[in-house]
């Protein structure tokens, strides 16, 4: 007859299901940040690769205005040279970003699950959102994600296990019973008894010392697990809000500002107004200012998918909800 054994194994097999259920549930939230984190990367190569052409069509229609001027005579040979350079890198930067856009295509698969891509293009936008989602009650938040919750379901665990270990030191009641019959005088009788083990050298001490160090392990993981969720936030925060402040500066200003000014130094040379030097000078800037906006949206758009992954399960706060957020649309 188990003394109150039964009960507490049932609650220990309880909690432990309960942690494997917040288990669960993390792994759930990994896979999706994962596939978020995979897409933003294919959908940068893509736009990478888009604005590598761009810059290519613009180094053959150069090349072009260049060989009509060395063929009228009005520049150097040399200026022709230097543009089939150019014309040749921007090939070849074209055709490392194919490859880096078929590796991301590869990586987003695998992350969905897949063996073989079944998708060809990305799909998107990344400047459509450059807005800073306002965090606030961040410890309260942060005690309802799944990674914190998870821990608490832990302490449940460790402490059931704990008072199970606990029951196992009280000894349990063997009862006996049956017919007894003597020969000599060819009489029958009932017979009854019990016994109890006295724990003299086994009161299962040991493991209820190591149940209650596993006890004060898993508070000490829940602090932990607390304070590098903070830390984490607080970076994500300061790089989504820095990545976003350089988007909207790149946008305003400096991609207006080196459009125009290689229009009009593309324009002016083939008037003789400007050296070739000058196109090559605006051209590189225009495509550096466009590939640096691409990193700063690339940068923006995976802080808010890994804030949104920290974030994961918590409640809406005064302003936008980290939770209900799309990282891309």
């Amino acid at each position: 007859v188990e003394l109150g054994k039964r009960s507490s194994r049932i609650r220990k097999a309880e909690a432990e299901t309960d942690v494997l259920r917040r288990d669960y549930e993390i792994a759930r939230f990994n896979v999706v940040a994962e596939v978020k984190r995979t897409f933003i990367n294919y959908l940068s190569a893509g736009k990478k690769l888009e604005l590598n052409r761009e810059a290519h069509r613009i180094a053959t229609l150069l090349a072009t205005a260049v060989s009509e001027r060395v063929a009228a005579g009005a520049v150097s040979p040399i200026e022709e040279t230097r543009a089939k350079v150019a014309l040749a890198v921007s090939s070849a930067d074209v055709e490392k970003t194919g490859r880096e856009v078929e590796s991301a295509r590869r990586e987003l698969a695998a992350a969905m699950g897949e063996a073989e891509p079944s998708f060809d293009s990305p799909s998107g936008d990344l400047d459509e959102d450059l807005s800073v989602p306002v965090v606030d009650n961040v410890a309260e938040r942060i005690a309802t994600t799944p990674d914190v919750v998870r821990w608490v379901a832990e302490v449940e665990h460790r402490t059931a296990a704990l008072n199970a270990e606990r029951t196992l030191a009280v000894p349990d009641v063997t009862l006996k019973g049956g017919i007894r019959r003597f020969q000599e005088t060819s009489e029958n009788t009932f017979v009854l008894g019990f016994s109890v083990p006295l724990p003299l050298f086994n009161r299962n001490q040991g493991a209820i010392r190591e149940a209650e160090a596993q006890r004060a392990r898993v508070d000490g993981e829940r602090k932990t697990t607390e304070k590098h969720l903070q830390s984490q936030i607080g970076q994500r925060l300061a790089a989504l809000t820095a990545a976003a402040r350089e988007a909207s500066l790149l946008r305003q200003e400096a991609l207006t500002g080196a459009q125009g000014a290689y229009e009009a130094v593309s324009e002016g040379y083939r008037h003789g107004k400007f050296r070739y030097l000058d196109v090559l000078d605006t051209g590189k800037a225009l495509i550096e200012t466009r590939l640096r906006y691409l990193d700063a949206l690339t940068a923006l758009n995976l802080a808010r998918a890994e804030l949104e992954r920290l974030m994961a399960g918590s409640p809406p706060g005064n302003g936008n909800n980290i939770a209900n957020q799309g990282a891309f649309r």
